[in-house]
């Protein structure tokens, strides 16, 4: 499953968790579902870089070889999907991604109780 199917599964079937993050990011529900619609496009073409996914081709962190013979490696090839995170829907995954971390244990943990 990719990264935003989770998401959106996440946010489906756990509506405290989907609560919580609306909370969080101040917005109602369609506003958010249509923000996280907008970024899938962009966060599933990051999640292409990951190895399984890549089908041999360029990817984040193995070595590969080109169309034409030369093996590329990830530090010094320059992914297109980077340049993309500068954009405004870019930047916004950035954020999203950042707040979803800073805030992991209260979305995504439930509180122990004694």
């Amino acid at each position: 499953m990719l990264w935003h199917e989770a998401f959106l599964e996440q946010a489906k079937s756990d509506w405290k968790t989907y609560e919580a993050i609306q909370e969080q990011l101040r917005m109602s529900s369609q506003p958010l579902r249509s923000s996280v619609k907008n970024l899938l496009p962009l966060a599933e073409e990051i999640e292409k870089l990951a190895p399984a996914l890549a089908q041999d081709g360029p990817n984040a962190e193995y070595p590969w070889v080109d169309p034409s013979g030369t093996i590329r490696v990830p530090a010094s090839f320059q992914f297109s999907t980077a340049y993309k995170l500068v954009d405004p829907a870019g930047r916004k995954l950035l954020q999203l991604t950042r707040l979803l971390l800073d805030r992991f244990y209260i979305l995504f943990i439930p509180k122990r109780t004694k």
